[in-house]
């Protein structure tokens, strides 16, 4: 597939950007994409002393950024008439043997070796390996974490001179592996936080580090026959992200296509199974409903009927629960020495967030204001969640004679945009 590269570059940036895109096919003819870094960087440099171009400069900064990461995924740059085009590599479609399967992983850890390293090399990451690896006056170093191969080797080697079941028994005392959770608790050998452990050992991978949406279990995986229960490896468990692809939302049922199918399916079958299809529904909104604590924020009365201005009101709490996190987070990103009030953040009419939901996850702080813009963070997921489920609600309501009558429903079952949100809110179902 052919794309053409049409930045909305003017003046001096689209002046220097055919010098920056011939840089880049150049690096990748010489099969020299690990030095894609250093040209980045160079341009970056450039960029700083031209700040005084605005808008065009962010513009540029954004586009030699995405084409050097696209270079870096093989992604093809050549010249295109009085431009340049990119190439997305294709993907192999027929079976691979082992030494393919091999090469292609290897070719994959190649490229993404760049950022690894770019990433090891930022100061703060530096300063943390070091640490780690120095120990302090109240923690041990990490490498009294990390085997011997000697150690080892006389573990093994013991349970090799022996024979029959006392071999067997020695061979499973040799090495002895548990799951430990990461939390912020201090490991008992060498005093460093857990969580700190898994994070210097995920620098060992050969993928980079990336901030993952939701909640993450963190694990150690220990070696007990070790004196002091070395790593022998890592594992983490995270949110599944919805939207992951329509073949499997629509499987498991949660993808509008699914549930217009059964709908479509109850057609045949007449009004009372349309019926039952649109009560399966609203049992869910409503099982859902009852999962979110809306105290203050909506009536039983409104939940039982919402309308517009409802949703409005929610929308507006929504927005406003988000503004008074932010400029907290602000505060404490400015470092701010002021006294702090949280009685003067509590805004009338704020869904209660008891301090034991903070608690729920390991992230409770001595901050006053993080404790507060914690709380602010939980009532405007509540408000969202709910606006969400009874916009759901008033739809199916406005809608309930359509999606119940066999000779209309076809027609009702509007499409949606490519966001996912009705075109017609309220009238489509």
């Amino acid at each position: 597939m052919l794309v053409p590269i049409q930045p909305p570059l003017d003046g001096r940036t689209a002046e220097r950007f055919p010098g920056y895109m011939n840089a880049l096919a150049a690096l990748q003819a010489e099969g020299a994409r690990d030095r894609v870094s250093d040209l980045l960087r160079d341009e970056i440099e450039w960029l700083d002393r031209h700040r005084h171009l605005g808008e065009q400069a962010t513009i540029y900064e954004a586009c030699i950024r995405v084409l050097a990461d696209l270079v870096r995924l093989r992604w093809r740059v050549f010249p295109r008439g009085h431009g340049f085009a990119l190439e997305n590599p294709s993907d192999q479609k027929r079976s691979r043997t082992t030494a393919e399967l091999v090469a292609s992983k290897d070719a994959i850890r190649e490229e993404l070796r760049p950022v690894v390293d770019e990433q090891r090399m930022q100061p703060a990451v530096r300063d943390f390996v070091r640490k780690m690896e120095q120990g302090t006056r109240s923690k041990r170093s990490i490498f009294e974490l990390i085997t011997d191969e000697a150690e080892l080797a006389a573990r093994l080697s013991h349970a090799t001179e022996l024979a029959g079941d006392a071999r067997v028994d020695a061979l499973r005392g040799s090495i002895q592996p548990y799951l430990q959770r990461a939390t912020g608790d201090a490991d008992a050998f060498t005093g460093i936080r857990l969580r700190e452990i898994w994070r210097y050992f995920r620098y060992s991978w050969s993928i980079p580090q990336t901030p993952v949406p939701g909640r993450q279990l963190l694990y150690l995986v220990r070696d007990a026959a070790h004196p002091r229960h070395a790593v022998m490896g890592i594992a983490a468990l995270n949110n599944c992200p919805l939207e992951m692809g329509e073949t499997r939302e629509t499987f498991i049922g949660w993808h509008r296509r699914a549930v217009a199918a059964r709908f479509l399916s109850a057609r045949a079958r007449g009004s009372a199974a349309l019926a039952a299809e649109l009560a399966w529904l609203q049992e869910r909104i409503d099982v859902s409903l009852g999962e979110v604590e809306w105290a203050n924020l909506v009536t039983p009365d409104e939940v039982a009927a919402p309308d517009e201005d409802i949703l409005q009101r929610i929308g507006v709490a929504h927005d406003e629960f988000s503004r008074i996190r932010e400029n907290l987070l602000r505060e404490i990103a400015e470092n701010t020495g002021d006294a702090f009030d949280p009685d003067l953040w509590v805004r009338e009419g704020a869904p209660p967030v008891d301090d034991d939901i903070l608690h729920l996850e390991a992230k409770a702080s001595a901050n006053a204001r993080m404790h507060v813009a914690r709380k602010y963070l939980v009532a405007k997921k509540r408000a969202r969640a709910l606006g969400r489920l009874l916009e759901a609600k008033l739809i199916l309501d406005r809608n309930e004679a359509a999606l119940t009558d066999p000779t209309r429903v076809a027609r009702h079952l509007k499409p949606t945009n490519s966001s996912g949100r009705h075109q017609h809110r309220g009238r489509g179902a």
